[in-house]
């Protein structure tokens, strides 16, 4: 793998920057290089080492500071271990690409295509998926995040089908409008959030699957419906619609049936879903989730004794009243 601080290493950066800019596509036979194009460990340098190893001013100006692109299509192309930050991408398109533990810290990418990608063990820290010129959604296809880290990351009405998130530090992301097609995460969670778009109801379908999840926080609010996800395989996770009127129910009954312990968990679920909450769900939003670990969490207990009657008795009253939007 190059180190990119060499004369030559810099003249090929300086290659593919130029041709980024100017030919606006970088494929490997462009170059006339190896298929894929091997650009591992690429790490944009600072104008001193430039100018120690001798490059012309034109190459420094130009391999040096923060890096831009607009209109660009890269295809097959390694960045496996690249470092990248900062940089920004705009309308670009990129095509079997690997970023695999590849440093992209506070990077913009503004309706962007990604087709047949990987991101393993990536950190995505403060990085952004955004909307790009005349309101273009950035596009995420059969592509794989394994392992990568979303902390401070953002995205705003991505569009996400046959995608995966592999055990991805995601606590505090927020899947906001996305349209998710086919969409797969697996791993352990404290929390998942997804924020819909009041009046798309088609986008706010999700069509996500959790079998291989475990999720203790799953937040979903302006007009997610929750009732084609595919909910964990351990039968941790409840769907409920008709939000307004379950809630209530769920009150009335938990209070009456399911003695202190299930009037502890009725005032906290109130707390949280009825419409005389002290942060209300936007009104749009019908369905809602409570997990198993929710209710660990609600009595700050293990204890599957304690827990686990209450979760079932939940599970059994929506069942009954006809609010369980998942049966399995």
């Amino acid at each position: 793998m190059r180190k990119w601080d060499t004369p030559d290493d810099l003249a090929l950066l300086h290659r593919v920057l130029t041709t980024l800019r100017e030919q606006r596509v970088l494929e490997p036979g462009r170059l006339g290089l190896p298929d894929p194009l091997d650009l591992r460990g690429l790490s944009v340098p600072t104008v001193e080492l430039c100018k120690q190893i001798g490059l012309a001013t034109m190459i420094v100006s130009s391999v040096t500071g923060r890096q831009e692109f607009s209109d660009a299509a890269l295809r097959r192309i390694d960045f496996s271990r690249a470092r990248l930050d900062f940089s920004a991408w705009n309308n670009c398109c990129f095509e079997d690409v690997r970023f695999d533990n590849a440093k992209l810290q506070n990077v913009r990418f503004f309706g962007c295509r990604f087709v047949d990608c990987s991101f393993r063990s990536t950190s995505l820290r403060d990085a952004s998926f955004s909307v790009g010129r005349n309101g273009t959604e950035t596009e995420i296809i059969r592509t794989v995040f394994e392992k990568a880290d979303f902390k401070g990351a953002s995205c705003h009405n991505p569009v996400l089908r046959s995608t995966s998130f592999l055990n991805c530090k995601l606590d505090g992301f927020v899947f906001d409008s996305a349209l998710c097609d086919s969409v797969d995460i697996a791993g352990e969670y404290d929390e998942l959030t997804f924020r819909g778009m009041p009046g798309e109801p088609d986008r706010n379908r999700l069509r996500v699957d959790l079998s291989e999840a475990s999720v203790t926080w799953l937040h979903a609010d302006y007009g997610v419906d929750l009732a084609a996800m595919t909910p964990p395989a351990d039968s941790s996770c409840i769907v409920i619609t008709e939000r307004l009127r379950a809630i209530n129910v769920l009150n009335a009954r938990l209070s009456q049936e399911a003695g202190d312990t299930g009037k502890e968990v009725a005032r906290l679920l109130m707390a949280i879903y009825s419409d005389r909450s002290m942060s209300p769900m936007e009104p749009s939003q019908k369905t809602f989730a409570i997990t198993h670990g929710q209710i660990r969490s609600f009595l700050e207990t293990d204890d599957e004794a304690v827990t686990k009657p209450v979760f079932e008795k939940i599970r059994s009253i929506a069942d009954q009243e006809g609010f369980l939007a998942i049966k399995k």
